[in-house]
């Protein structure tokens, strides 16, 4: 009895991480990704922040380049293959790209009057995976103004 214990719990265990993170594949931290030559790379600007957010089943907290932006989400529903996030004038659709890479396609739209807008993710655990590329210092401004 002792050893069907010590086999199932790892199991049961195992199974329990990949069920509840299959419930909310949307849900983590996710830093975007930018298309450079034909693979997808963390693009890092000059002097501003990379575009990240976090994601629960209750929140989206935005950090762009230049400000933050926080969404309380009141509704989640299936769309398709992913998932549409709605907050009060916000709506967020994940989409995987690739799952086992852990890259998704967000469609954001802030307000019913803005367009849409598709930005590429990858999800913090697998961000080592991907190179980070430096924007050229040749196009950086580096008068006092730049922060």
């Amino acid at each position: 009895m002792r050893r069907l214990l010590s086999v199932l719990t790892p199991v049961c265990l195992l199974l329990a991480a990949c069920t509840s993170h299959h419930d909310e594949p949307y849900a983590g931290n996710w830093i975007q990704i930018t298309r450079i030559n034909n693979e997808y790379v963390i693009y890092v600007p000059c002097a501003l922040d990379l575009r990240k957010m976090k994601v629960t089943d209750s929140a989206i907290h935005e950090v762009l380049p230049m400000e933050v932006n926080d969404c309380r989400i009141v509704n989640i529903t299936t769309a398709g293959e992913g998932y549409h996030l709605k907050g009060k004038e916000s709506i967020y659709t994940f989409k995987w790209m690739d799952q086992k890479k852990g890259t998704a396609e967000w469609t954001i739209q802030y307000s019913a009057s803005s367009p849409e807008e598709k930005v590429f993710f990858v999800n913090s655990i697998h961000e080592k995976e991907f190179k980070k590329v430096h924007q050229p210092e040749s196009d950086c401004n580096t008068s006092s103004d730049a922060r």
